[in-house]
């Protein structure tokens, strides 16, 4: 079983560095994301942000689950989860192109909640 899979055994150490790991994540993801729509249409590229994008939702189901959660945590993890259902979709169909502007402050407010 994975860290991840193992959330309601997660200490509070590591709750807060999945939550930093999670800021990381999301300048990882708007960096492959901005590079694939700059032009930088290798599949490496795509590879990259598949994987941070998988990453970035295996950390949120955990954190949501975590049972140290305040109310207040909820309610961050909450707003979260509704800003990256805007935005996933860009990413998971990077190759189609989207609304570079919206994408990237949607992904600052995600950076910003999750500090």
């Amino acid at each position: 079983m994975s860290r991840l899979e193992a959330e309601s055994k997660l200490k509070k150490e590591d709750i807060v560095n999945l939550a930093g790991r999670q800021r990381m994540l999301t300048q990882r993801i708007a960096k492959y994301y901005i590079a694939y729509q700059a032009g930088f249409h290798d599949h490496n590229t795509v590879d990259q942000l598949n994987t941070a994008v998988k990453e970035f939702e295996q950390a949120q189901a955990a954190l949501i689950k975590a049972k140290r959660n305040t109310p207040q945590i909820k309610a961050e993890l909450e707003k979260v989860k509704k800003l990256w259902h805007v935005v996933a979709k860009f990413y998971k169909d990077v190759e189609r192109g989207g609304l570079p502007v919206i994408v990237l402050a949607t992904t600052d407010n995600i950076m910003a909640t999750m500090d």
